[in-house]
């Protein structure tokens, strides 16, 4: 039973992310530790540990909404990234 909660979780992260934290502030500083873990775990000699710095936060904010820009805006974004559409809308895309 446990594994199909989990595997469910793992197919849908974007609505996963809305069901289970209940402000944007436990969502941020979630992300901030997931992000400190990875960088621990890829440079042992470098650990961070402490209180999270403001650009930790920032950096994690910026995470998440990259993650929901992805997941509900992927047609807009891959529009924006041809040449041809990018001349007749105007816009460019930040690379």
């Amino acid at each position: 039973m446990q594994d199909e909660v989990i595997r469910s979780n793992f197919m849908c992260p974007q609505l996963s992310m809305r069901e289970r934290f209940s402000s944007l502030t436990k969502l941020v500083r979630t992300t901030a530790y997931v992000q400190r873990f990875c960088h621990n775990a890829r440079y042992a000699n470098e650990k961070q540990t402490g209180h999270f710095k403001a650009s930790d936060l920032q950096t994690a904010l910026y995470a998440c909404i990259y993650i929901v820009q992805h997941a509900f805006c992927h047609g807009e974004i891959a529009d924006l990234k041809t040449a041809r559409d990018r001349k007749k809308t105007g816009m460019k895309c930040f690379e």
